[in-house]
């Protein structure tokens, strides 16, 4: 009876010890997605970072966008920038706004804007 209740006991330490093991497991897990945005922490914009901007931006009428930070990337089929950015507009005392643009890069090193939205 005395081995019964020991082998119970080992039994139920190592399913704790693997139950606690695979939870250590699932936060790290979430910690990186895979296709997930990647926050950038110091936020500099390098000259490639300029570069890459200045050939999504391409021409829009009436407005200008002034990198301030790079906010984030995601690697997908190509890369994906998401970029704080001043909105300048070229209306008479129209004041600037901050927004987010995210750019698209492919991999053949084509850009373009897909969205930019206005921060809150």
């Amino acid at each position: 009876m005395k081995n019964l209740k020991k082998l119970i006991i080992c039994f139920l330490i190592v399913i704790c010890a693997l139950s606690m093991s695979s939870c250590s497991g699932c936060s790290r897990q979430e910690e990186t997605t895979a296709g997930g945005w990647t926050k950038v922490e110091d936020g500099t914009i390098t000259n490639e970072h300029r570069e890459l901007f200045n050939k999504a931006l391409g021409t829009i009428d009436g407005l200008s966008y002034e990198p301030i930070k790079l906010l984030e990337t995601q690697v997908v089929a190509g890369m994906n920038y998401r970029f704080l950015c001043n909105e300048h507009t070229s209306a008479e005392n129209a004041p600037d706004t901050k927004v987010i643009v995210t750019i698209y890069e492919d991999l053949d090193g084509n850009a373009k804007i897909t969205s930019v939205v206005p921060t809150e």
